[in-house]
């Protein structure tokens, strides 16, 4: 066919080529470009892959890359990879968090607060361009404590920017329990709708504070391994 280019053909750089001449490609033949050029396709339409089975092969070497200038680029049939969106729920290692002996004592996946108002931190292992949606954590007041704490537990979240030593509030929220029952009920608090893009050169810190309303582990607040709800994207191949 006239308007056909063999592999032995090349474009020149920077020749437009048409959807027309694209489409009546044989079997076992391609368009290419030498050296590090460019080749643009004059679509207006749609390019027809064919019913043979054409290959559509993209191949580069250096900073070689496919750029659509249309705003939105379909790729319809069978055999695309295709982006693939979905929730998932990861816990926080128990190991990954600070805290003084004094104020809580430890367990295997869980701490009690021994003293009012005491801090502890959780370092978050989140992974890069991951979106975090919601962070969450169960805590349980023992029932040797009596009604509810003037002041009830609260989680916070921040990023600390490496670069620049800085640090920004993501979120905060207050344990609602409303009933002393419900209080020393385990359940869970969560901090939602955060939408918040995990990016790289960020260290994420969850930290809690304990009710005002401890004495000893005896009338504390057990406080277990928090877990986070993330939305990951990924290409999926058929």
């Amino acid at each position: 066919m006239a308007s056909t280019r063999a592999f032995t053909a090349p474009i020149s750089t920077g020749e437009q080529v048409s959807a027309a001449a694209f489409n009546q490609l044989d079997d076992g033949q391609y368009y290419s470009v030498s050296r590090n050029g460019s080749v643009s396709l004059a679509v207006t339409s749609t390019i027809d892959m064919g019913s043979g089975a054409l290959d559509f092969v993209i191949t580069g070497t250096g900073t070689g890359r496919f750029k659509p200038k249309a705003t939105t680029t379909q790729f319809t049939g069978s055999g695309w990879p295709e982006v693939e969106s979905r929730t998932v729920t990861s816990w926080v290692p128990p190991v990954s968090c600070d805290f003084l002996e004094a104020d809580w004592v430890a367990s295997a996946s869980a701490y009690t607060q021994k003293l009012a108002s005491k801090v502890i931190r959780f370092y978050l292992t989140l992974p890069i361009d991951a979106q975090l949606d919601a962070v969450r954590i169960g805590f349980q007041k023992a029932a040797a404590a009596s009604g509810l704490p003037g002041i009830m537990p609260q989680i916070s979240l921040d990023y600390l920017t490496l670069s620049t030593g800085a640090y920004t509030n993501i979120g905060s929220v207050s344990d609602t329990a409303a009933s002393e029952a419900a209080y020393e009920a385990y359940h869970i608090v969560s901090l939602t709708s955060l939408t918040h893009a995990v990016a790289v050169g960020r260290r994420y810190i969850l930290t809690v504070t304990g009710d005002n309303n401890t004495t000893s582990s005896s009338d504390g607040l057990l406080v277990v391994c928090p877990y986070v709800d993330l939305t990951v994207t990924k290409l999926r191949f058929p």
